[in-house]
């Protein structure tokens, strides 16, 4: 069985000596908690002197600093570390704003081997998807059997990636990539991203290949907020529950025994799927667009459950979404309003979405929002606190 030894981390850094300071120092705590060591190689971007002092100051870490001399920007750095995969064969990858737990490093040696062995898995997250980015909604939570559940999307706060996926995705790049990106069956707000980032690449690589991503089903890192590339340096409503303790040994189920989503963080299969129908349409014929984000072109099968509205004449069933978990009146019959059943030939992909799934969206945006003033004014508060104290 593989150890925490077996596995580098590479940390991606830049011009944040705090928050390097910050991860390192939960790195050491972690591995001094499980009484283990392991490779840890720091890539700072532009050299900062200040980065590589933080690194001297940790010297129960093995940590090896690579200062790169020019700037980079974070989309070819992050490409550069995982070029390293080359003679790594496998890492963890962690950005400088991230910390992690002790049960991080227990997971990822107990999920690689079970992710790498499966030809269609890619990458092995260390977030937990609990809150869909692209809709501003929370995702139905799974009666998940194990620990993991798989997905078609990527993640950027903390994961594990290994040769032969990122050789696959290299070669993809090497193709001329906007067109394929445009195509990707995965959300608008996806391929609106910036040319800057590598996720928005690494998501339509995913999507397009038809490959996933193992998920755990709580997080194993906590992204602390601060300002970088492609964040806005807000604590935010994305954040899910952390598992802190190591010690337990995890199930890992394959991707035919576990939970499927696709890049819309939509199912696709559920274990025993078989088993359920709505209205007498078998679960495997139906696609979900739950989120109210597909399109035409997205739908695979030959009915779509979906909270986009649509009257009796489109629709062969409606079920009630006002249940907690909005899939839980299909699944059990309850006729009512939020998701219609519909044939995927009469879908109206520019219908409006449920009213009710609409509110809960935009009080969730009020909340982000609410976070960012706050963030805002605790800003200028310290800027002008030195001036009152000198009156």
């Amino acid at each position: 069985m593989a150890t925490v030894n077996d596995l580098p981390i590479v940390v991606i850094a830049y011009n944040r000596p705090a928050q390097l300071a910050r991860l390192l120092h939960s790195i050491q705590r972690s591995l001094d908690i499980l009484g283990q060591r392991t490779k840890v190689i720091v890539s700072i971007d532009s050299g900062t002197p200040a980065c590589v002092e933080v690194c001297r100051s940790f010297p129960g870490l093995d940590i090896d600093v690579i200062a790169r001399p020019q700037r980079v920007g974070l989309k070819n750095h992050v490409i550069a570390c995982g070029d390293m995969l080359v003679e790594l064969g496998a890492a963890m990858f962690l950005e400088d704003d991230l910390l992690v737990t002790p049960a991080a490093l227990t997971f990822a040696t107990q999920g690689l081997p079970a992710a790498r062995a499966q030809k269609r898995v890619a990458a092995l997250s260390l977030y937990s998807f609990h809150f869909n980015e692209f809709a501003f909604d929370w995702l139905p939570r799974q009666d998940v059997r194990g620990d993991v559940f798989y997905a078609q999307t990527t993640s950027s706060w903390g994961q594990v990636w290994w040769r032969e996926p990122w050789e696959q995705f290299r070669q993809w790049m090497m193709q001329e990539t906007e067109s394929r990106i445009a195509r990707a069956s995965m959300p608008t707000e996806i391929k609106q991203w910036p040319a800057a980032s590598w996720k928005r690449m690494h998501n339509a690589f995913i999507a397009e290949s038809r490959l996933f991503s193992m998920i755990p089903n709580y997080s194993f890192v906590f992204n602390c907020g601060s300002k970088g590339s492609n964040h806005v340096g807000a604590q935010n409503i994305a954040f899910s529950e952390l598992a802190l303790l190591p010690g337990k040994t995890y199930r890992i189920d394959s991707l035919d025994d576990a939970v499927q989503l696709d890049a819309f963080l939509e199912l696709i299969t559920v274990p025993d799927m078989r088993q359920f129908s709505f209205s007498g349409v078998p679960m495997c014929e139906v696609d979900f667009d739950i989120f109210g984000k597909k399109g035409h072109a997205d739908l695979k099968r030959a009915y779509v459950l979906t909270s986009r509205c649509h009257n009796r004449e489109a629709a062969l069933a409606s079920f009630s979404a006002s249940l907690g978990n909005p899939l839980a009146g299909a699944l059990l019959g309850i006729e009512g309003e939020g998701l219609w059943l519909v044939p995927a030939s009469r879908f109206d992909a520019a219908a409006p979405i449920y009213r009710e799934m609409r509110y809960r969206r935009d009080r969730i945006a009020a909340i982000g929002d609410a976070m960012l003033v706050r963030l805002a004014i605790d800003a200028i508060a310290r800027k002008m606190r030195p001036r009152f104290l000198h009156r």
